[in-house]
């Protein structure tokens, strides 16, 4: 659970944002078993510059 903490902290550090986060925890005899889904936004594009001519 540890290391799913440490990789929402690099997002957040990235300026991720994190919109959800749910975790399940299962243990048996001899295990104990976490895991999680993010749900995150983030940019997916990037700004360009367009020019375009009316022609006529």
């Amino acid at each position: 659970m540890q290391q799913l903490r440490i990789y929402e902290q690099k997002l957040l550090n990235k300026g991720i944002r994190i919109a959800d986060s749910r975790l399940s925890v299962t243990f048996d005899s001899t295990n104990c078993t976490v895991q999680g889904t993010l749900t995150v936004d983030e940019k997916s594009g990037k700004k360009q510059n367009i020019e375009f001519s009316q022609e006529s």
